[in-house]
Parts: C-alpha cells; structure tokens; sequence
C-alpha cells in the first residue's frame, strides 16, 4: 500500500513539474511571439555547434559541428565527425536572430548557467565591432573557472536588422558541460525583473529561515529535553546554506575562488539537510521501531555530506544520481515514520503531513530540474519556506502546550503545598468546615447538581433542589439511567448513547470525556406524566489523584419558565405580522373575506366529523379549501395560506388515488381553523371592526335633514302626494346608497387585483379594459362575484397570456390585454371577459377527457369546452402557488349558480398561429340581489 502510494506520489509530482515547463517551437521569429502577455520567451532550437572551437565575433566560421538544443547537456551528443561527446572539453555555440525589428523598451538576452564558465557574446551581424560580452569565469580549454550564476545582455535595433548570438563554454572538472539553461530572449528588461523576483524571494526565505532557526534553538535552550526543537534548528541552519546559495545578488558578489565553495555547499546541503529533517520526524512522531531502512538512509546522505567538502568538484557532480538516490530513500523514511504516527493517532500530525509533502515536492522537483526532465525553476527554496513556517508552527504549539501545562502543574504544585501544609495544622477541623459548606452549598444552590460514578450511579452527595427539579426523594446509590434518562424525550438509540458515553469515560483519561462529551445533550424536555420541563444541563469532570476521570458532574438548571416567555414572544410576533396584515386591507375587504370563508370552512369541517371520503365530498372540500386559499392569497394573509395549502394537499392527494389518513386530515384543518379564528379574533377585537361589520355608518346631519322632513309633513293636515313621492324617493335614494355597491366602485377594484396577480406571477402588467353600467349590487351578491372573479382572472393571468418573449415572438405586444363588459338584463348583470392570449386548449381538453372517460371521440367543440369547469381539469402545464389544480373555474360556477347565477363559456374560431388552441370568452350571469336575502317588501 505504501508503495503504491509512493509512486502515485512521485508521478504526480514529475508531471506536475513537467507541465509547468512548456517547450518553445520555434516555427517563426521568436519576436512575433513577445508581448506583454508573453515578454520573455526561451531560445532552445537550431543553435550551430562548433565542437573544441571558441568563435569569436569577427573569426571566420568553419563547419559546424552539429545541430544543438540548449537546456541540456552536450554528454553523449553525436558529431557529424562521428564522435560521440562526454562531459569535459569546450565548443561554441551560434545563433542568428533575423530581422529583429526595433523596440521602445528594447530587448534582454540572457543565460542563467552554462557549463562550468561561459563567455556570452552579442552584436548586430554586419556590425561584430559591437559585440557586447559577458565574461563568467574563465573561459580556458585547459583549466576552466566559474565565476557567476548569469549573464544579462541589453540591445536596442534602431532598425529591423540580424542579430548574432555566440556563446562560449568551456568545462575541464565540472559534472555536467553545456548551455544546460536555456538562453531566453524577453522586452524590456523582464529577464533582469525575474532574476530580482527570484533573488528577493530567495532573500525572504533567508530572514524565514534565520527567525526559524533562532527561535527553535531557543526554544531547545529554555528546555533541553526539546529534541524537536533542535533537530529543526540544525534544519534551518542547513536549509539557510541551501539558500545562500541560491541568492543571485550574494553569488555574484564572490570572487573565482569561493565559486567550489558554493558548489560544495549547495551539494552539501541536500542530504544533510534531509537527514536533519528525518531525525526532526523520528523525534516529533516518535515510531515505535527503527527500521533498518531508516538507519541506512541516514548515513549515506552524512556521508555524501562530508564527502562533498573533501573531494574533487569532477567528482561531487558526476555522483549527483547518488545524491537523489539517497534523498529518495529519506523521502521512503519520512512516509514510514508517518504511517507509523497514523496507527499511533499522535497529535500535531497534520502539520507534520502537509510540511512533509511540501518539502517532497520541491526535491523531486529539483531532481527533475537537475536531470533535465524539467526545465522549471528551482522550488526547493520557496518549499523550504513554507515547510519552515510550518514545522515552526508545529514546535511553537508543541512549546506553547508544555508550557501551559508546566505552568498549570506549578500552579496546582503549589496551592496542593498550600493545600497540605494547611490540612496538616487544622485537619480535622478543616474536614468538618468543607463538610458544612459543601453541605450548605448544596442545599441552599437555586440547581440541581450531582455527580455520576462508577457503573453510572448517582453519588450521595447533591443538591437539595434537585429533588425539587426531578421529584425524586432519594436518589443516592440510584442508577442515572433511572434518575433521569427513563423520564427524557429522546429515542432508545439517543439515550443508549448517554450511557455509554458516560461509562466509556469514567475511569479514563480526561481526553476521553472530551471526546464523548458532544454525546451528552445541553437541552433537553422531562416528563413528569403529563406535566413537561425544560432543562439546561451542563457537563464536566472530576479527575483523581491519577489524573482518572472519576466522577462526571451535572449541573440542571429548570427553564420551562424561559421556554413560555419565548413562545409567548414568538406568538406575540406573529399575532404582529397578522395585526400588519390586517391593517394592509380595509375593514370592508376584511369583513367581506370572512363572511365568504366562514361557510365553506365550516362546511369542510363539519364533513370531516362525519368522515365522509368518498369522491364527491373529497373533491367539494377541495374546491372550499381552493377558494379560501386564493382569496387569502390576494389579501396576502400568508400563514391561513400556507396552513390551507398544507391541508389541500391531503385532499389532492386522496383525488390522485392515495388512502386516505382522517387523522392527519383533521389535525391539519384544526389547524386552519384556529389560524382562521385568530385572524378573525384579531380584526373584530383587537382592531375593533367588529362594530363596523354589524352596523353601516350613516350622517348625523342626513338623519336630522329627514327627521325634520317627516316632522314637517306630520304638521300639515294635507300633504301633497307629489311632495310624499319627492320624499320617498330621496330617502330611497339614501338608503341603496348606504345598503348596496356600485358596480363602478367594485369592478376598480379588480384593477388592483390584476395588477396584485401580475406582480405575484412575475409577468407583465396586462392592459385591463372595463365596461360595466354604474348599478346598485347586493353585498352579497358582491361577495359571490368576488369569489368568482378571484379565480376568472387568476386563471386568465397565470395561464391564459404567454411569457412576454413568446408574445414578442408573435408579434403581440409583451404585456396581455383583459376586456371586461358587462350589460344589465331582468335585474342580472351579464359580464363578458376576454383576453388576447393563447386560447383554449382544445386538443389537450379532448385527450384529458378521452383518457378519463368524461368525452367521447366525437363530442363536440362546445362539450370539450364546457369541460373547463369539472374539478381537477386544467389546461395548466405546471402546478404554481396561486393556481394550477383544476379548481378554480368549477368552484367559481358553483358559486353562483347557488345564488342564481351561471358560468359559460363561449369559442370562437381556431387559432391560425397556434393549432389546437380556440380564442373563448367567459360568460358571467350575476343577480345583482341575492333572492333569499331580499326583504319581500323590497
């Protein structure tokens, strides 16, 4: 397993690094490719290579010896001559930049390294006199010197003109020979830009690795016994080596001879450094084993460590491949020792985890890098960074617990020797005075506290109010399953858990308590036969003298009281929300709805006693309930909605085929009617509209106008029947306008209504046309026309008017268009509604009813149409919140034919746009007084 998980790793990590180092084609001028997107590019391809040669810019040029890439080595190249290269010798490499146009920022040429010393030359072709060279240590066939890590070259073409690129190399004891960095050609001077980045990057990771090291040694000198701490000082005093050495600004700054010395320390510095880290993990993790793998893996990078400062630089470079042997098998340990830490669950393992992949990484990177699989940047210094910080962390936590620990110990040391040396004077008496206030303290503490042992009993010692709370008499030596658990309100699984959370805690360590602890429940309701409480219990331990958990203490706090203050609040705000809602209607619109709701809300529940389910009576308190939903909908009542809509539901439900639950049912419609019974309780008293329900305002001055009237007519002994009829008729007149409604007054209305529907159903405002005689209408005859125009023109909103883009798309306009006129025949007033939108669907109407046996293949137009108002037909594609059940168009003929009224619909001719879909007008006939409630004299 670990094996896998190694290469997975490894693999992961070499195509990682291989993406991040995209190979240049070179299939046309480099130039046309630089932009600020883009400002420095690699110039790897079609160098000339002139082995044993070095070239100068004015020399004549012979044969080249063969076709070369920089960024790798020249080992192993093959000359056109035959030979085959190795590592040491010299040769020059060639390169013409054609018709490099001119640049306002002009152009850097640069190299980072190149064999052991290189000369890197540049100058206009027609013009070598020119040439710019950068000299980088000695450039000697015989005995070559490096000197630094770079070279940069600045240009600027005043014209569009050849450049000539040469680049001298020459390596007598250095492991690898060649341009193994590619030279790279960029705007401005983005190549020096880079360098400085890197270098300050680099100078960061030097102030991060100093702060590290200094504070880990510290760290190891307050405390010896520290090992960590030590072992990740040497770490950082070894990584900071590493770093030096990667730091342009420092390199450049030493002369010839220091240039092993860097070498020396940078070869040094990779095992040495890892080895330090491997004993940081075995004394951080501390595995139970040494594995012989381990102890192997430590002493040969020691001694690749001194070797590197002893033998010959030709040496050191070429046994790099045993250098990244002996790091892959510290990076097999570093993931042994944290397999091992894993079985062993210590603490602090994740920091540990995440710096131990950090820094893989950056040495599998650098190995790549430095066998050529990749051409990337060097990331070992900025992973070392990171991986500092990290492990810094990591022993600053560990130092920060031992010394809160240590400082809690010395604290506890020295009142336990307080403690002590008190007991030792007044003993007996001391145990008598604890005994007393103890006892005192339980008695007299406004909670219930006691303590759970061994085998999860109650201990003896606890407070007086907690008889008070549990209402128990003695509950010493009582199993707390029976105290307590047996008399909550929670599942068998739920209490089973509190048990054993409790007994795996006893008698272990403290992490053990801390661990289970969010098993055991802070609120919780007990149950006393029919009476509930509220408890709050909080939980902790008490350790003995082995630092064992010996006894877990509870405290309970009855709340019950807290509890009905806050559901005495939550209940006033929404009474609040019912009073705003109220209040956003009038007094009329109020009285109006629950004159209307009442009988059908009474209706359903009286049918809900009876138990009768059958179809019939199902589907007829449906259509009640839809109707009180959408009207409390338009009112905006949203709780009695929402408590209706739930309700509904087990109505549709039954319609769809589903049994029925009666209790359910009539728990849900209890609900509605104590919703209904508080909105209504909060209107006629609260907001004192009861009166204005019962009674109609009428004006002191127009009562007083008539009574002196009729006191006048009184008076005279012959009264003219012009004068009685003038007078009968005024006062007619007065009284219709005190008892009945204009038609003009109701039908505008409607407008906010539509316009209320539209916003709700998120679509355009329709133009809404209204034509209707100014007339007198009964109140409830009112209410009936109400109730059906709640669900004539919900219906012609929510699905009659297409979405404004298809209506675009027929080149209507994106708001729809309602025409409403009314004309009056033998006291009924006949109301005409239509509207410009897609029809009715008549072919969807047919295949409802043929599949559901209503319809016949050859019913007509006329039949197919009338089916609009069975219940639970609709032409409605989805189910929305003010409508889509197929109630609304039978419920509103049902209302008013039981006053005497209908609903018809009429078709008009097929749509051409639109097949299958018929223009249809809704046909209202409404009394305008209801017959039964009409005095006989009227």
């Amino acid at each position: 397993m670990l094996s896998r998980f190694l290469i997975i790793f490894i693999s992961l990590a070499a195509t990682c690094c291989l993406v991040a180092a995209p190979k240049i084609q070179e299939d046309t001028p480099v130039w046309l490719k630089l932009s600020d997107k883009t400002p420095i590019i690699s110039l790897q391809d079609d160098w000339e290579f002139y082995w044993k040669k070095l070239i100068g810019p004015q020399d004549s040029l012979p044969e080249p010896s063969a076709k070369i890439r920089t960024g790798q080595e020249w080992k192993g190249l093959q000359l056109q001559s035959g030979e085959v290269l190795q590592v040491y010798g010299y040769a020059t490499y060639r390169k013409v930049l054609r018709g490099l146009p001119p640049q306002p920022r002009g152009y850097q040429i640069g190299l980072e390294s190149a064999g052991q010393a290189f000369n890197l030359i540049v100058f206009p072709s027609d013009r070598p006199q020119f040439a710019q060279v950068i000299n980088n240590g000695r450039v000697d066939p015989e005995r070559s010197q490096g000197s630094r890590r770079y070279a940069i070259i600045n240009i600027r073409p005043e014209k569009v003109e050849d450049y000539t690129i040469l680049l001298q190399v020459s390596n007598s004891n250095y492991g690898y020979g060649g341009a193994y960095y590619p030279i790279k050609i960029a705007l401005g001077n983005e190549i020096n830009r880079s360098f400085e980045i890197e270098g300050l990057v680099n100078l960061v990771g030097i102030g991060i690795t100093i702060g590290v090291g200094i504070y880990c040694l510290m760290m190891w000198i307050r405390r010896r016994e520290d090992r960590p701490a030590l072992m990740l000082a040497i770490t950082s005093l070894v990584a900071l080596f590493r770093t030096l050495t990667s730091v342009p600004y420092l390199v450049n700054l030493f002369p010839d001879f220091f240039y092993s010395v860097i070498l020396r320390l940078t070869y040094s510095s990779m095992p040495l450094g890892c080895v330090a880290y491997l004993h940081f993990l075995l004394a951080t993790c501390r595995p139970n084993s040494h594995l012989l793998l381990m102890r192997f893996s430590s002493w040969l990078p020691i001694g690749l460590g001194v070797f590197s400062f002893l033998a010959p630089i030709a040496w050191i470079t070429s046994l790099l491949p045993l250098y990244h042997l002996a790091i892959l098998l510290l990076l097999v340990s570093y993931l042994l020792i944290i397999r091992a830490s894993l079985r062993q669950k210590q603490p602090g393992l994740g920091l540990v985890m995440v710096g131990c992949l950090i820094i893989c990484c950056g040495f599998i990177t650098d190995i790549l890098v430095s066998t050529f699989a990749s051409t990337s940047l060097y990331v070992t210094p900025l992973a070392v960074m990171v991986f500092l910080i990290l492990q810094g962390q990591l022993v600053a936590l560990r130092a920060a617990h031992v010394y809160t620990r240590s400082e809690q110990l010395s604290q506890e040391l020295s009142e336990r020797n307080a403690e002590i040396t008190f007991f030792n004077k007044n003993l007996e008496r001391l145990i008598e005075q604890k005994t007393r206030d103890i006892r005192s303290l339980l008695d007299h503490i406004p909670q219930g506290v006691f303590s759970v042992g061994p085998q999860a009993l109650v201990a003896p010692d606890y407070s007086h109010h907690l008889t008070g709370i549990l209402e128990f008499d003695d509950i010493a030596k009582v199993p707390f399953t029976q105290v307590l658990l047996n008399r909550v309100l929670l599942d068998a699984d739920r209490k089973d858990q509190i048990t054993q959370s409790i007994l795996a805690s006893i008698d272990d360590d403290e992490i053990s308590f801390e661990l289970n602890s969010d098993h055991l429940p802070k609120e919780f309701i007990y149950q006393i036969h029919d009476r509930k409480k509220y408890l709050r219990a909080t939980w902790s331990h008490v350790l003995n003298e082995d630092h064992k958990v010996a006894r877990i203490l509870v405290t309970l706090l009855d709340v019950s009281q807290e509890k009905e203050l806050e559901e005495d609040a939550r209940h006033n705000k929404e009474q609040m929300h019912i009073i705003q809602e109220l209040l956003d209607v009038s007094a009329e619109v109020a009285r109006q709805f629950f004159a209307t709701a009442w009988p059908l809300l009474k209706e359903n529940l009286a049918k809900l006693e009876l138990n009768t389910f059958d179809p019939a009576s199902v589907r007829l308190m449906f259509v009640n309930a839809h109707t009180i939903k959408g009207s409390a909908r338009t009112l905006k009542f949203r709780a009695l909605a929402a408590a209706i809509h739930e309700a509904e539901d087990h109505f549709s439900a039954i319609l769809r085929g589903v049994t029925a639950q009666p209790d359910l049912i009539k728990a849900a419609w209890q609900k509605v009617f104590a919703i209904f019974q508080e909105y209504l309780d909060i209107n006629n008293d609260k907001l004192n509209r009861r009166k204005q329900s019962a009674s109609i305002a009428v004006s002191r001055k127009l009562l007083m106008e008539y009574y002196l009237k009729i006191v006048n007519m009184q008076a005279k002994k012959a009264i003219e029947p012009r004068q009685t009829e003038a007078f009968l008729q005024n006062l007619k007149a007065s009284v219709t306008s005190l008892l009945f409604e204009q038609t003009a007054q109701i039908f505008g209305n409607y407008r906010d209504l539509v316009k209320k529907m539209a916003i709700d159903l998120g679509k355009d405002l329709p133009q809404f046309d209204i034509d209707v005689p100014d007339i007198n209408m009964s109140s409830e005859a009112r209410i009936v026309l109400d109730n059906a125009m709640i669900h004539i023109l919900r219906n012609a909103i929510d699905h009659g008017f297409e979405s404004a883009a298809e209506r675009l798309k027929k080149d209507k306009p994106s708001h729809g268009l309602l025409q409403l006129t009314g004309t009056l025949r033998d006291n009924r007033l006949v109301i005409r509604l239509t509207d410009d939108g897609r029809g009715l669907a008549i072919s969807h109407l047919r295949m409802r009813g043929l599949e559901q046996g209503y319809l016949k293949a050859n019913s007509s137009l006329e039949e197919v149409a009338s089916s609009i108002f069975r219940t639970g037909v609709t032409t409605a594609r989805t189910v929305s919140e003010l409508s889509g059940r197929g109630i609304g168009l039978d419920a509103a003929q049902a209302f008013l034919r039981n006053i005497g009224g209908d609903l018809s619909i009429e078709l008009g001719p097929e749509h051409r746009q639109d097949r299958g879909y018929y223009p249809f007008t809704i046909i209202l006939s409404v009394p305008c007084m209801v017959p039964n409630e009409v005095p006989a004299a009227a």
